[in-house]
């Protein structure tokens, strides 16, 4: 009988394996030292992230505290969230691994960068509110009737 965790879903991005156009050294950071497990989704469909934990609490000071902190995940090295979807997840992990947001240049790149910035406030992730505007200012800008 397989546990919950040995039956839940893997998820490896593309742009997780490529280190291209990263800051000396960060590949150390990113492919050295230890781990944290991601669960996202609900409890009957969910998926794995294994994303290194520097990287995780270096972009995000949710994930600092709660792989640092006085918490059971800081232990376990392990942290549920079944209210987020990939979608937003990976959206979040694309900045963390590249600092890129999507900027799609039609209208409906505008919820795509809404649904990336939500998540970014929520993770209290520094830096990417500038590129969110310029990003949004030029879909605006292209789309304006």
């Amino acid at each position: 009988m397989a546990t919950q965790l040995e039956s839940e879903k893997s998820k490896i991005l593309p742009f997780m394996s490529d280190s291209k156009g990263l800051a000396p050294g960060i590949e150390k950071i990113l492919y050295e030292g230890p781990t944290a497990t991601i669960i996202v989704g609900p409890a009957d469909k969910p998926t794995k992230y294994v994303v290194p934990q520097a990287l995780l609490c270096h972009r995000s000071k949710f994930f600092d505290r709660a792989l640092n902190g006085h918490f059971k995940e800081s232990i376990e090295k392990r942290i549920e969230l079944p209210e987020e979807t990939t979608e937003k997840f990976e959206l979040f992990l694309e900045w963390i691994y590249c600092k890129k947001i999507p900027c799609i240049p039609d209208p409906k790149g505008i919820e795509t960068i809404i649904k990336f910035y939500i998540i970014a406030d929520k993770f209290d992730v520094a830096g990417p509110y500038e590129k969110v505007e310029m990003s949004l200012s030029t879909i605006l800008a292209k789309h304006w009737y």
